[in-house]
Parts: structure tokens; sequence; C-alpha cells
């Protein structure tokens, strides 16, 4: 038996207080809806996929043990109690296909069973309607969107193994930011170009948006919906929109999906990593001199095995300059990998190219090493530091044009200007000297650097 029906489902924790000012009659009503049409599909278990699960920057963490509580306090109003029972053996079933898979996700690194708001608060409508069922929880990670949707993929396949009769629940707000002064606009944007794609039923969408769209309309709904679509993959779906509202700068929606057939033609992730091998072959064929001599490093070494003896033909500046360089690798929009040096360590530029490429795929112990499977995929940005200048505080930094380099006896910690996410020059300091590991009050010298980037 495959997966019966998908739903999205908000988890604003005022939903659960009582309103008389009608402001979420329609979410209120399309939960009850929702819940009756769980209740006449009678599924064995319903897996939940929430974003307020603990959660990891490269591993999809897939709730252990027998049963899961939970508790909700409202100030003067009490509190709820949640207790559900688990699907273990599915769970167990989805860790082994994760296992099988080589993919990171499963049960052995859970470290907080309490149910999170973002399962409790379905729960909590869901049950008026419906309580004949086993319970899947599972969080989300840093993992990038292809891999989200991927583990949806691998939940669809362990669902079928063992006959479950099981409904899946994607549970998330939308934009969160339609409060914030100038964000107005964007969060409509992103809110409006989800539903789009989720009302064709096309989750193959959803994998085009870009980190920072994710990150200016401060949604928590995407990823598990990219795992609710990646379960329905190669399926046609029936997709209805029950209620969509805005309440207090957040935007609300309850959406039901009804699988109707096989269509291979809707193999979404198939034809995402077709789209990105052409586009990454494109910007390779028009990267500067720079990031060609990386691709090259890179390819070198993952099929010889070792490193690429320096080219001849390459600009003078390749052979005569030194400097500090970074090599940072993408896949799928997300972070694959970066190293390299402050400092001129190499003698040229072209040396200290090939090594930090090298370092990059095999050396950031953030991430496993690079495969030739993964390298169709990958992109490369080259930063070429500029002598580091020591300054006397804060004042004299700008995240937006310079990096930063804290310095305390043998530790150090570095940042790249211009980073996703890094506001303001009291930010990219606090997360430079976390990276050196300083202690409170512990003294430090302080340089910046500009750098120049290729790709």
């Amino acid at each position: 038996m495959s997966l019966l029906a998908g739903f999205l489902f908000p988890h604003q924790v005022g939903l659960l207080v009582r309103q008389t000012d009608g402001t979420l009659a329609k979410t209120l009503a399309a939960y009850r809806e929702a819940g009756e049409s769980i209740a006449r599909l009678k599924p064995d278990t319903i897996i939940l996929v929430s974003p307020h699960m603990e959660s990891y920057r490269d591993y999809i963490q897939i709730a252990d043990g027998e049963v899961g509580n939970g508790r909700l306090g409202f100030s003067g109003r009490g509190e709820y109690k949640f207790r559900v029972v688990y699907d273990r053996p599915l769970a167990r079933e989805i860790a082994s296909f994760c296992s099988s898979s080589s993919f990171p996700a499963g049960m052995e690194s859970e470290k907080d069973s309490d149910l999170d708001h973002g399962t409790m608060v379905p729960l909590f409508f869901l049950n008026r309607s419906y309580s004949s069922f086993k319970l899947v929880r599972i969080g989300i990670s840093g993992l990038s969107l292809f891999d989200h949707y991927r583990m949806g993929e691998i939940i669809a396949s362990a669902v079928e193994s063992l006959g479950r009769r099981a409904v899946i629940i994607a549970s998330g707000d939308l934009s969160h930011t339609y409060e914030l002064e100038g964000y107005a606009s964007l969060a409509e944007r992103y809110d409006s170009s989800l539903l789009a794609y989720l009302g064709k039923g096309n989750f193959g969408g959803l994998l085009n948006f870009s980190r920072r769209n994710l990150r200016t309309s401060g949604e928590c709904a995407h990823r598990p919906l990219l795992v609710l679509g990646g379960a329905f993959d190669r399926q046609d779906v029936d997709s209805r929109l029950l209620s969509r509202e805005v309440v207090n700068g957040v935007g609300l929606a309850v959406m039901a999906f009804y699988p109707r057939g096989r269509n291979p033609s809707r193999a979404y992730l198939d034809l995402y990593q077709t789209k990105e091998r052409i586009r990454v072959q494109g910007i390779r064929e028009t990267s500067d001199q720079h990031a060609k001599l990386a691709y090259r490093a890179i390819e070198y070494f993952l099929k010889e095995h070792g490193r690429l003896p320096i080219p001849q033909g390459l600009p003078p500046a390749f052979y005569r300059r030194s400097g500090g360089v970074f090599v940072s690798l993408f896949k799928y929009g997300n972070p694959r990998g970066c190293l390299g040096t402050c400092f001129a360590r190499e003698g040229n530029l072209a040396n200290e190219i090939v090594s930090s490429a090298i370092a990059a795929c095999t050396g950031d112990p953030r991430y496993s090493d690079l495969t030739i499977d993964e390298w169709p995929y990958v992109e490369v940005r080259i930063d070429v530091l500029s002598r580091p200048e020591k300054i006397s505080g804060m004042a004299g930094l700008n995240p937006k044009k310079y990096g930063v380099i804290v310095e305390a006896g043998e530790k150090r910690g570095m940042l790249l200007p211009s980073l996703d996410g890094v506001i303001d020059s009291q930010e990219q300091l606090g997360i430079a000297i976390k990276k050196a590991r300083l202690q409170n009050g512990e003294q430090y010298a302080l340089f910046r650097f500009s750098t120049t980037t290729h790709r």
C-alpha cells in the first residue's frame, strides 16, 4: 500500500486558543475539513514532518522510542498534554532505507524526545476527528532542498515495503515577514509562488527557490513540503487549497494532496538533476581562468587521485603573484565545502588555487569527501585575499566589503565578506570569535581583508 494522502498544516500555537474575533475562522474550518478527510481514509500511520523537531546541519532526525510526550502551556489558560504511540517498525524501516542508500538520516542521534509544537498543534486538531493511528515523526536539516525531496522518496519506499496505510503531513507556516518593514511584498511573492506550484501538484517547482528567497520570507514549511512532495514523486496529484490567511504577520495555509496514479513524466528529481547538470556545465564553460583552474584541479584529483601539475599558458600573474586563496564548493545551491589560507603558502597563485581546491573537497571537517558522482552538480567560487590589515576595533569592519580575522596566539577565526545571512559587523565578528574558540574576555588581534571573487 502506498501513501493515501498528504496535508499541509500550519502550527501557530495561537490556533489552540479559542478564537472569538473570527481572525482564524478560515484556518480552523479548513483544519476540521482536513481532519474529517483523514478520518474517512482511516490510515494506520501518520508521518509528520516538523521543522521544529531537533535538527542538524547534515542529518535528518527520525524520532525514536515507543511513545512521545509533550505539553503546551498558556498563561492563565492551563496547558494541553500530548501522548502519542510511535509506529516504530515503520520508523526503523525508513531509517534502514536511508542507511542502504547512504542517505544522512536515521534514529541514532536523538537528544530531545519531547514533542515539539510543530507536532502538537496539528495533532490537537487531528485528534478531534481521528485518533486511531500511530505516528512517525521526522525533522528537517541544513541539507539541500534536493535532499529533503529525496527523503520523501525514501519514506514512500518504506511505506510501500511494509504495506502501511499512511498519510503524510507537512507541518509549517508560510512567510513570517509580512509585518517587517520592506518585506511585505517579498512575503506575498514567496507565498503566492509557493502556493501556485503546490496548486498544480508541481513539487519540483519547490526546488527552484534560492536560499535568499527562503531567508527573506522567514518560512518554515518549505522543507517539510519538499519531503511531502518527494513522497509523491512520479504520481499525478490532486491538490486542494482549503484555506489561506495572514494572521499577525504570518502566512497560514491548509492544503490537501491526493495521489491519482503513476505518471513517470512527473519524475521531478530526475528533471531537476538534468537541469542542474546543464546549468553547471554552462557555468564552467564561461568561468574565468581562476575558476577553470580550480575545476581542473578537482576533476583531476577525483579521477586520478593526485595533484594536478600546474599547467603552462596561464596569465603571468598566476606564476608571479602570491596570496591567500579560499575555494568554496556549492551543490544544488548549498555549501559543499570551503577551505583555504589567509596568507600565501604555496609560492604562487596557481599553486594556492590547486591546493585550496583539493582541500575544499577533501579536508573540510563539516562535510564528507566530495565524490565523483557529485561532481557534475558542483560549482566553485574562488576568493583571492588581499594582504590582511590590522585594525583597532569593530569600527573598521564592514561585512559587505571586508572579511575578518581574529587571532589569539595559535587560535584563529576567519570569515569571508558578503556571506548570506551575515548582516552587520557585530554578527560577523561574533562568528569569527566563535570559530577561533576564544573564551569570554580573551584578548585577540583583529584584521580585515578584501577579496577578489572569481567564478
